[in-house]
């Protein structure tokens, strides 16, 4: 399926190891997440009638007969997949990521703490430099960073984390704390 790159802002706090904990028992409670076991049956047919595009423009002979033979296997493997039991639902943040496992939940949920360097399972802060670098300021607005957060990374530069990592930003109105940024990417 590959990762989800995922954002959200907080109100500010001085713990933000708490601000974090809270953002994550939040977004299950609001079951703002991949749920084990989902199959989406809309991106499936959208996806069947993209191979199905594909089949339709191949020339007759071997090539078109398998690729025929994929798509009705694809479609077959997503009749599997709507009858497939969903495992009940978690009672806590816990229990959906066993259930996940190494799919992840593609939200914040995947990430359980805050380092002072990016590491797996965590967010970290900018440093004051990547501050300076990204906004011009190391007291940045709600404005500039949701502007910063539509942005596409250069292939050039290396990436700000990895997957199941993210960073947090301290966001400011009038010069004082106001909210906790936190962005990463995460599941597979």
């Amino acid at each position: 399926m590959g990762a989800t790159g995922w954002s959200y802002f907080v109100p500010f706090q001085d713990d933000v190891q708490k601000a974090l904990d809270e953002l994550r028992e939040k977004v299950f409670a609001e079951g703002r997440y991949e749920h084990p076991g989902s199959f989406d049956a809309d991106q499936h047919e959208q996806r069947l009638a993209f191979l199905n595009s594909v089949y339709e423009k191949l020339p007759p002979g071997e090539r078109r007969d398998h690729a025929l033979q994929f798509v009705d296997a694809a479609r077959e493997a997503g009749n599997q997949l709507r009858k497939r039991k969903k495992p009940r639902p978690a009672k806590n943040i816990k229990q959906l990521l066993r259930q996940c496992g190494e799919s992840g939940t593609h939200s914040i949920i995947d990430i359980d703490r805050v380092s002072l360097t990016p590491a797996f399972g965590a967010v970290s802060p900018l440093s004051p430099q990547q501050l300076l670098d990204f906004f011009d300021t190391e007291q940045p607005t709600h404005e500039m960073l949701e502007a910063w957060s539509k942005r596409v990374d250069s292939m050039e530069t290396a990436p700000l984390y990895e997957r199941w990592q993210g960073i947090c930003v301290i966001v400011y109105e009038n010069l004082k704390p106001a909210e906790i940024y936190f962005e990463g990417c995460s599941g597979d």
